[in-house]
């Protein structure tokens, strides 16, 4: 008397697993671009977090803080860099008394915020009569070069009246995005 074997041969189970792997590794490539479109409109919201918090600064002090705080009495010239690095923006509007808990955020791929590479960066106007302290400019690097967020920011290289902030979304690889006033 012969016995029917059942079950799946070796074989079979091998081509099975292998076109599970194919399909898994279709999905996970095509998802990449929402992860970084994610963090993008992240970056986008984090912005708007750190102008929410200039504003508070500048109801209380008239001006947008340079490297200073308020009870200081004026806004400092040249004032621009790095948000996020100690001794930067993210201290002094920290450590100053708005009537709220301010928390910076960090960018979504620099949480430890150890590279230049991928941070929030903003300036403040330095030039004009009366002028100084009264405007600024936030950026965030972006990875997708056809974000609609491009469509609507401020671009070029240094606007008038503030130093050494680079607006400019044309080059691929540098694609900034920047909001200010």
């Amino acid at each position: 008397m012969k016995s029917k074997n059942r079950g799946f041969t070796l074989i079979e189970l091998l081509i099975v697993v292998a076109i599970i792997g194919l399909l898994a590794s279709v999905v996970l490539i095509g998802l990449g671009g929402f992860r970084s479109t994610g963090r993008d409109a992240r970056r986008s919201a984090d912005l708007r977090q750190i102008q929410t918090a200039l504003e508070l600064y500048f109801a209380r002090c008239g001006f947008y803080p340079g490297d200073l705080n308020c009870g200081n009495g004026s806004p400092t010239e040249n004032a621009n860099g790095s948000i996020t690095k100690g001794g930067g923006l993210r201290d002094v509007l920290q450590n100053s008394d708005l009537g709220a808990t301010i928390v910076i955020p960090n960018d979504p791929l620099n949480p430890s915020n150890d590279t230049d590479e991928q941070n929030y960066f903003f300036s403040v106007n330095d030039s004009g009569a009366g002028l100084i302290g009264s405007r600024y400019v936030l950026r965030a690097k972006l990875e997708d070069a056809n974000s609609k967020l491009l469509d609507n920011d401020l671009n070029g290289d240094s606007p008038p009246g503030f130093m050494n902030i680079n607006c400019n979304d044309n080059d691929p690889a540098d694609r900034f995005y920047c909001i200010g006033i």
